[in-house]
């Protein structure tokens, strides 16, 4: 679910910076005799950067044909008018709720890497102040996971959750509420994901052409 996550902020990020710069062209704000697209981009912190930089950044991370191919499948499925319309509605709402919360809700403690490699860095980290035959404890690097978990949906889940979770006493019931905070993150995700690929491809051949 973490990976799914962040592979989605990465192409949300990357499906954005397209349709902003796609707009700032056909605005007329191309910077003369420059390939300058935009001087900053708050979304990506990208100061100044030129296309080719830009494209260097946004395929560290995922390419928006990779991120088009995701949804493409989907949009071609026929939807009862009604049916649409809620879709669409829904699909608002996350964008509302997501454009809200820092870098999507994706905290930046977990936004550069995998669980098991932010587990095993916390493991070693904690070493002086657990005992040996405490570390020895099957369920030691089960805890350690849990927390670190929970410590990569702060920027989406409520207070309130964080804080059951941080006083739970059962391991099991931590990752099982980190787990569904996850899920959740990962379905208002998709939704705007799915938005913006709808968008991306109303725009075609003029967004393959950008960079």
């Amino acid at each position: 679910l973490h990976s799914d996550r962040r592979r989605l902020v990465n192409g949300i990020t990357a499906a954005k910076a397209r349709l902003d710069a796609r707009k700032l062209i056909d605005a007329g704000e191309e910077a003369a005799g420059s390939d300058m697209i935009y001087d900053d981009f708050e979304e990506l912190g990208w100061v100044g950067s030129t296309q080719s930089d830009a494209q260097e950044k946004v395929g560290e991370q995922i390419s928006v044909g990779d991120f088009l191919s995701s949804f493409q499948q989907g949009s071609q499925t026929t939807m009862d008018p009604l049916a649409q319309l809620a879709r669409a509605e829904e699909e608002q709402k996350a964008i509302n709720f997501l454009e809200g919360l820092d870098n999507l809700g994706l905290a930046y403690f977990g936004y550069f890497s995998a669980i098991p490699d932010l587990t095993e860095q916390a493991l070693q980290l904690f070493v002086p102040y657990y005992s040996a035959e405490h570390r020895s404890r099957e369920e030691h690097d089960f805890e350690i996971a849990s927390f670190v978990a929970l410590r990569t949906v702060e920027g989406y889940a409520s207070p309130t959750e964080v804080g059951w979770a941080l006083q739970s006493t059962s391991t099991i019931e931590r990752l099982q509420a980190t787990y569904d905070i996850m899920a959740d993150h990962r379905i208002q995700l998709e939704k705007m994901a799915e938005h913006l690929s709808h968008q991306l491809l109303d725009c075609g051949e003029e967004c393959d052409d950008l960079w």
